[in-house]
């Protein structure tokens, strides 16, 4: 089961949504939060290569995961 199921059950709109990441962030802190989206991402690119062959698609996951998990963007949320 997903740990924070209960964060998003009721999630519907922009505001519930930015507050749910808010929880997120405020008990793991962002590095961790940026770091688990990029995991995110490549998962995604993976199933999306195995199970649907869209290269294009696959690619632009694997890129989404490049862009959030730079050296710049842990290095400057560790201090947060």
């Amino acid at each position: 089961m997903f740990i924070y199921q209960e964060i998003f059950d009721n999630v519907n709109s922009e505001s519930e949504i930015k507050s749910a990441l808010e929880a997120l962030v405020d008990k793991h802190n962002l590095s961790k939060v940026l770091f688990e989206l990029a995991d995110l991402c490549h998962e995604k690119s993976d199933h999306t290569l195995v199970n649907w062959q869209d290269r294009e698609l696959g690619k632009k996951w694997l890129q989404m995961a490049d862009r959030i998990h730079t050296q710049r963007n842990a290095a400057a949320t560790k201090n947060l």
